[in-house]
């Protein structure tokens, strides 16, 4: 499992390679990868945690990811789909 972080010039500015039996949230919340986000964040639908979404809607991160096929739909900007 990895989690790279990319900015928006597309250039690599962190990445992490961790075990993969270890929870993906973990080594993004453990680490030193928050302090260098800003703005938005993409993740697969494994990001999805109300908890997490919390703690980054503080520091002003907007997480964006893709809805599971049990949750209802909400609107989402045209931008944020096309990341």
């Amino acid at each position: 499992m990895d989690i790279a972080c990319i900015n928006n010039k597309g250039k690599l500015s962190d990445f992490v390679i961790a075990q993969a039996n270890v929870d993906d949230r973990q080594p993004l919340v453990a680490g030193k990868m928050l302090k260098q986000i800003r703005g938005k964040l993409c993740g697969d639908k494994g990001y999805i945690s109300q908890s997490l979404f919390s703690m980054l809607f503080v520091s002003g991160i907007h997480l964006i990811t893709k809805i599971r096929s049990n949750m209802r739909n909400t609107p989402m900007n045209m931008t944020d789909k096309i990341l």
